[in-house]
């Protein structure tokens, strides 16, 4: 076995353990945030991806079984376009599943196509939201069904981050954009919460319907996809698979920072998805008010660099510690130009959306 990972040589038994058969070399791929990920190769020219999630005392989301468990059901639901689970062992923290051959879109490239085959996708999910076995899943990675839980969410990875106390001149600067930027930007979206709230059918503490509730894999976009050679996708990381509020998938859509669709990319997907779940008539308006709020979640998780614990994800991922400051100082200028981009965006498109 030909390996230059010191974790690997002590990982890579255990994947042929898994497999019953004996990997004959193994290959680090990058990409993995909060995994280490392998591709493998047996006797046999066989291929495989090896996964070992992250497993933290303080990190409570369990990662192999979302992912593992979550793609197990999917497989045996039918469904194609997600990796096939081979084998795993939840007590370790790895598994095995299929290597797809296949390519990253560039986003240049995304045309109407793919946006269809991302509807459908998700349209799936919500049929198979209704199997018995379904229930069984655990929620989305911060699934947020009322607008306090929402809130909740924001205020908490606000405080976290206010709290930390380092004199470097990155958290200097991190601390001004909380308080004179981020802080400001969530009052003024409070504020016209009020007005809005005319067409949430709920009290805003109140939780969303299950009958409303999707499948979701949290993490989706066209960032985790892979374009095979006859132009299907298969849509890969179900790390945070489970139960969400669909208003939150197609938010997340919509914001997320390594996706740069233009404007009728973007409308395409939400009219289409609307369509596919037209049994709720709250989704369009409950979307254009949670919108902001998850483009400021969105601005936080940017900045989960300045987090001790999530560096030490990241190291565990890369196996290696990395040029911290360095990072951290690009991750903020990323949050200044996600918040101006919410900000300036967020009330505009859903009034393009509507026109069109």
């Amino acid at each position: 076995m030909n390996t230059s990972d010191p974790e690997g040589q002590t990982i890579i038994p255990l994947f042929a353990q898994l497999l019953g058969r004996r990997i004959v070399s193994e290959e680090r791929l990058t990409g993995g945030s909060n995994t280490r990920v392998y591709r493998l190769v047996c006797e046999d020219s066989a291929r495989y991806v090896g996964k070992v999630y992250f497993q933290h005392g303080l990190d409570e989301r369990n990662r192999f079984e979302a992912e593992f468990e979550g793609l197990t059901f999917l497989w045996d639901s039918g469904i194609r376009s997600v990796p096939r689970p081979v084998a795993g062992a939840k007590r370790d923290g790895v598994a095995v599943y299929e290597y797809v051959e296949g390519r990253r879109l560039d986003s240049s490239e995304i045309c109407d196509a793919h946006i269809d085959l991302a509807v459908a996708f998700l349209s799936t999910l919500k049929s198979l939201s209704a199997l018995p076995g379904a229930t069984k899943l655990p929620v989305a990675s911060e699934a947020a069904f009322s607008m306090k839980a929402i809130l909740s969410i924001i205020r908490a990875r606000l405080a976290r981050l206010s709290s930390i106390e380092q004199s470097a001149s990155e958290y200097k600067d991190l601390k001004r954009f909380l308080k004179c930027n981020l802080s400001k930007a969530l009052e003024q979206i409070e504020s016209r919460r009020a007005s809005l709230m005319v067409v949430w059918t709920r009290p805003w503490d109140g939780e969303l319907m299950a009958k409303y509730r999707t499948l979701s894999p949290s993490d989706f976009g066209f960032h985790n996809a892979l374009r095979r050679d006859d132009g299907s996708l298969v849509f890969l990381d179900f790390e945070y698979f489970g139960w969400d509020d669909p208003a939150k998938t197609i938010s997340d859509f919509l914001l997320h920072p390594a996706m740069d669709l233009n404007d009728s990319l973007r409308s395409r997907f939400f009219s289409q998805v609307l369509e596919g779940f037209a049994n709720d008539s709250d989704l369009a308006r409950r979307v254009e008010l949670v919108y902001p709020l998850f483009g400021l979640k969105w601005c936080l998780i940017l900045l989960n660099e300045f987090v001790p614990e999530h560096m030490t994800r990241r190291n565990f991922s890369l196996g290696r510690q990395t040029d911290i400051r360095g990072v951290r100082i690009a991750q903020l200028t990323k949050s200044r130009i996600m918040l101006q981009k919410v900000m300036a965006e967020y009330e505009d498109f859903f009034a393009r959306v509507r026109a069109g």
